[in-house]
């Protein structure tokens, strides 16, 4: 009876497979034996490996950086008395009277007219 045991760098390189594939999967290694299989199986893994560590690294740059206030506008009131312009669209413009404002006819404008 022969043993199935594979040779010194034929088991090497099994046992670097696996364990790479096992990191990057986070799974089964076994479950296909063709070598396309495996080449897909990797690029799978490397996949999910790439979009966890991201994931990561925005989730940690979340809860590192801290968020602040900028333009804050509690009331039309604070609008008038800082003397500031209201982007509106025309149909929104009966709602502010007596503020300084540019009325666009589309969306897409009046966000540009808030960068500008």
């Amino acid at each position: 009876a022969e043993s199935k045991r594979l040779r010194a760098p034929e088991g090497l390189l099994k046992s670097v497979w696996m364990a790479f594939m096992g990191y990057v999967n986070a799974g089964v290694v076994h479950s296909t034996t063709s070598w396309p299989g495996r080449f897909v199986l990797l690029g799978y893994g490397f996949f999910v490996y790439i979009t966890v560590a991201s994931y990561t690294a925005n989730l940690a740059s979340f809860m590192i950086s801290k968020s602040t206030s900028i333009g804050i506008v509690s009331s039309l009131q604070q609008i008038m008395q800082e003397n500031r312009v209201v982007c509106l669209l025309e149909a929104g413009s009966q709602f502010a009277p007596g503020v300084r404002k540019r009325e666009y006819d589309d969306y897409i404008p009046m966000l540009e007219g808030l960068k500008g």
